[in-house]
């Protein structure tokens, strides 16, 4: 990604990184009453150019007509990522490397063949529909913002007209019959074992499950709250637990940990490090033949 830090525009203020070991190491100065006076400090630049526009509210400041692609960016990552999930703000950082052709670009002159060409870069990548499809994300939420912020007319969104590869499914997906479950729960003494189970027999998401904290989990109650959802009807939903799979939760709770699904040293794990140890345990028992299918399906819950 492009390193160049936004000219901010007379009269908005200034961000400076100060130097040491701070936990907020970026001052943000105003001129207030002829005086340069600090407003604030924040963690990282993004975050301080957010609290700049919204303490300026005014983005026009930046002369629309001569404002670029990556200029662009970077105001919509002030606006969007104190909104958003760090995850999501990373697979959108991850994306928009891919739209290096259009950096020094200037926004408002962008054409639909630009756009397209870029994606056609991600295609020639070897990238496939998913980084494609987060391309395009990255591309709406610009889109929306210039039209918002009066940057481009609304007739100009051309965002809506980039084509992207269609999703190519390679393998079916499948799901864990009866026999595959009860092999499961007679490893029990893996430690991923329980997990898969405590997993299945929830129903949520990989990204729901690991999110889950211990304070969320009520044993007596027998269910748990779910705070982290990629959909706001999801959050704070309440899931009863199985009973069958009660004894993993009380053995897992019963360690010192914040959350639920934690390695052996107490880390919390992440997607990948789940998906890693997830198909790892189906092939060390021979569950299934399609291990990197089976995460992305429905579970089969059997009662």
């Amino acid at each position: 990604m492009n390193n160049k830090r936004l000219k901010l525009p007379n009269g908005f203020g200034s961000i400076t990184k100060k130097s040491g070991r701070r936990r907020k190491p970026f001052e943000i100065r105003k001129w207030i009453d002829g005086k340069q006076k600090v407003i604030g400090y924040e963690v990282t630049y993004e975050s301080a150019l957010a609290f700049l526009c919204e303490y300026n509210k005014n983005p026009l400041l930046f002369s629309p007509s001569e404002i670029t692609f990556d200029e662009l960016f970077c105001l919509v990552k002030a606006y969007l990522y104190p909104r958003i999930k760090e995850r999501t703000q990373s697979s959108y950082n991850c994306a928009y490397k891919h739209l290096n052709r259009l950096y020094d670009k200037q926004f408002a002159k962008i054409r639909i063949g630009d756009l397209q060409s870029a994606i056609r870069d991600i295609h020639d990548s070897g990238a496939g529909y998913s980084t494609q499809k987060k391309a395009r994300q990255v591309l709406h939420h610009m889109y929306t913002y210039a039209v918002k912020y009066e940057i481009i007319p609304p007739e100009k969104d051309i965002s809506r007209y980039v084509d992207i590869d269609k999703d190519k499914k390679i393998y079916k997906k499948t799901i864990f019959n009866t026999r595959q479950i009860y092999k499961l729960f007679r490893a029990s003494d893996n430690r991923y074992a329980k997990m898969i189970l405590m997993h299945m027999m929830l129903g949520t998401r990989p990204s729901e499950f690991l999110a889950i904290e211990k304070t969320d989990v009520k044993l007596r109650q027998r269910y748990l709250i779910i705070r982290e959802s990629k959909t706001e009807a999801g959050r704070n939903r309440i899931i009863p637990l199985h009973k069958q799979t009660l004894p993993f939760w009380i053995e897992l709770l019963a360690e010192n940990n914040k959350y639920v699904a934690t390695d052996s040293n107490g880390v919390q794990l992440n997607y990948s490090r789940f998906r890693s140890r997830f198909d790892k345990t189906l092939v060390e028992f021979d569950i299934s033949p399609n291990v990197s299918e089976i995460m992305e399906s429905k579970f089969l819950i059997v009662y």
